[in-house]
């Protein structure tokens, strides 16, 4: 599989609102789509990963002074609460795949990946 770059992604984020959710989008469906071994190989070389620097609408809005201001994927809540919750499970998730690799851990992790591809793309279609 061919990961979303970060050019790739840094140009979505500049591009429109839509543009850098449908690439956020994205990510999240490679995550939920992908297989084992290109996933880690990804990792590896440092070209996928869950963090701000692979997140388009994060490139977009985040704002040091006020964090994710604007961003339709943020709740408001003073604490950061991304996709409704659902950012930190796939997060938490993925963080327990790389540290314990096993079928169950990439299926608990895709699972989750899903779920926010879902919750982004629900958040598309309000904003379209």
């Amino acid at each position: 599989m061919t990961y979303l770059t970060l050019t790739q992604i840094k140009e979505a984020a500049k591009t429109s609102d839509k543009a850098a959710l449908e690439c956020s989008r994205l990510h999240h469906h490679q995550a939920a789509t992908c297989n084992q071994a290109s996933l880690r190989i990804a990792w590896d070389n440092d070209e996928f990963d869950y963090s701000m620097e692979f997140c388009a609408a994060c490139e977009r809005w985040y704002n040091k002074k006020r964090r994710c201001l604007g961003c339709p994927l943020d709740d408001d809540e003073p604490d950061f609460n991304c996709c409704d919750g659902l950012y930190a499970a796939v997060d938490a998730a993925h963080d327990e795949w790389r540290d314990n690799p096993t079928p169950k851990t990439f299926r608990a992790f895709q699972t989750a990946a899903r779920a926010v591809e879902r919750y982004i793309a629900a958040k598309i279609e309000e904003i379209a």
